[in-house]
Order: C-alpha cells, then structure tokens, then sequence
C-alpha cells in the first residue's frame, strides 16, 4: 500500500527507522532504500530515484531519524 522512501547515511539509524516503522505503520509498505553514506545524491536526487523504483500507490518520503508514536498511522495516511 504504501513505497517508503529514505536516503540513508547511517546504517545504524537506518535499522532503528525500519523498527519503528514496522511496529507502528500497520499496513502493507514496502522501503525503497537510497544508499548514500558517500554523499553522492542530493536529498532531490535520491528522492527522485526513490519515486522510479517504488511500486506502491502511495508513497512516503522519510529521513531516517523519524520516530512514530501512533499506531496504525499509515491506515490514516492512506484514507
């Protein structure tokens, strides 16, 4: 349902985001990674490959140091 998009730096964040995600997003999501600890993407070009690679009809763009508190949220993104 929904393509979860997130340019990451940090390995270690990146692990603690997909968590918190999982626990809380309540429905089906795929997470479209964009690998750059080398820096080598814009934040604008990293989206960008992000959209060409997402297959959801919905489609979230995330920094990896978000943190959900709400259950079920992506039930409420998606209506």
């Amino acid at each position: 349902m929904i393509s979860i998009i997130i340019c990451s730096h940090t390995p270690s964040e990146l692990e603690k985001c997909r968590k918190n995600v999982d626990e809380t997003i309540g429905v089906e999501h795929e997470y479209v990674i964009l690998d750059n600890i080398n820096n080598q993407y814009s934040l604008a070009q990293a989206y960008n490959l992000g959209v060409r690679k997402a297959t959801r009809p919905y489609i979230l763009f995330m920094h990896e140091d978000v943190t959900f508190f709400t259950k079920d949220w992506g039930k409420r993104l998606a209506t």
